[in-house]
C-alpha cells in the first residue's frame, strides 16, 4: 500500500523508501508513474500531471477533484495540449461562476491575478495581458494557461505536489 512507502525528489528524480524495511529504497529517474497496491502516483510534476494539477488550481482555485483530475492527464497523455485542457475548463459552469459568463477582458485578466496568484495584478503586467487577448495574440485559453505555468503559479504549488501527486487511473 502507498502508506508503506515514502516518495521525495531529489535533484536528479526521486527517492522511494520503503518504511517497513522489506523493499529497501529506489532511486527513480524518468518516471512518471508509480503504482501501488492501493493508489497510484503521478511523479511527472513537470509533465503532464503537474500541468494538470497547476491548471486546475489555477482555473478553479482549488485542488483537483480526482475524477477530473484523472481524467483530464489521461487526454494529456494521448496527445492533448495544456491549451486544449483550458478550454474544456474555461467553457464549463464552475469557470463562469468565478470568472464571470460575460467577462470582459479586464475583469478576466483581473480574474486570472485574484484566482491564481491570489494578489492584484501589477499594472505593467495587467496592461500586457489585456493588451494581448483584446488584440488576438493571445486566446482566454492561452492565458489561462500561461498564468497557469508561471514561474509564480508552479511556486505556489510546488509544496503541495512536489513529492508526486496521488491520483486515480483513468479507466
Amino acid at each position: 500500500p502507498r502508506a508503506n512507502y515514502a516518495i521525495t525528489a531529489t535533484d536528479t528524480g526521486y527517492r522511494v523508501s520503503d518504511k517497513t524495511a522489506a523493499d529497501g529504497t529506489d532511486i527513480l529517474a524518468s518516471v512518471e508513474r508509480l503504482q501501488f497496491s492501493d493508489k497510484s502516483v503521478a511523479i511527472d510534476i513537470s509533465g503532464n500531471a503537474g500541468e494538470v494539477y497547476r491548471l486546475y488550481q489555477a482555473a478553479f482555485n482549488r485542488t483537483p477533484d480526482a475524477a477530473g483530475l484523472s481524467y483530464w492527464i489521461n487526454y494529456m497523455d494521448h496527445g492533448n495540449t495544456l491549451t486544449q485542457v483550458a478550454g474544456g475548463f474555461t467553457g464549463s459552469n464552475e469557470f463562469a461562476n468565478l470568472y464571470g459568463a460575460n467577462a470582459s477582458t479586464a475583469q478576466f485578466v483581473t480574474r486570472l491575478y485574484s484566482n491564481v496568484l491570489h494578489r492584484a495584478p501589477e499594472q505593467a503586467g495587467y496592461d500586457w495581458w489585456v493588451n494581448s487577448i483584446s488584440t488576438g495574440a493571445w486566446t482566454r485559453e492561452q492565458a489561462l494557461a500561461g498564468f497557469s505555468e508561471s514561474t509564480e503559479n508552479q511556486a505556489n504549488v510546488i509544496g503541495v505536489i512536489g513529492n508526486g501527486i496521488e491520483y486515480t487511473p483513468y479507466a
